[in-house]
């Protein structure tokens, strides 16, 4: 009885990484009492309970360290999005000026009176 529901729990567990979704609540429980199961402990007894809790415990722990992980990585993509744009702006501002330097040039190059670098 114990390998079957071992075998169950693996198979599930194969299937769901192929499929690239989670488990849903009840297979989960499903595959955490195969894994008690599979540490020889029977069901219903404490130690089995404290198997489960043990489990969830793990499950809760990575999922928290996996939110704070891709916070950390949506920080910091917004700010290298950020300091580009940024540089993008400031490119743009110096072609401007550049622009700006050569068209007062050749408007000073038209006058009568005209510059020396005409």
């Amino acid at each position: 009885m114990k390998l079957n529901v071992k075998r169950r729990a693996s198979a599930l567990a194969l299937l769901l990484a192929a499929a690239g979704c989670g488990p849903t609540p009840q297979e989960q429980i499903a595959m955490d009492q195969g894994r008690c199961a599979s540490f020889g402990l029977n069901f219903g007894s404490p130690d089995f309970g404290r198997c489960m809790m043990d489990l969830s415990f793990q499950r809760d722990q990575r999922q928290a360290e996996d939110s704070r992980t891709r916070l950390q990585i949506n920080a910091m993509e917004s700010l290298a999005r950020d300091r580009q744009r940024d540089r993008d702006r400031a490119r743009e501002e110096d072609k401007r000026r550049e622009y700006e330097r050569a068209k007062a040039r050749r408007d000073g190059c038209d006058q009568v009176a005209k510059p020396i670098y005409c």
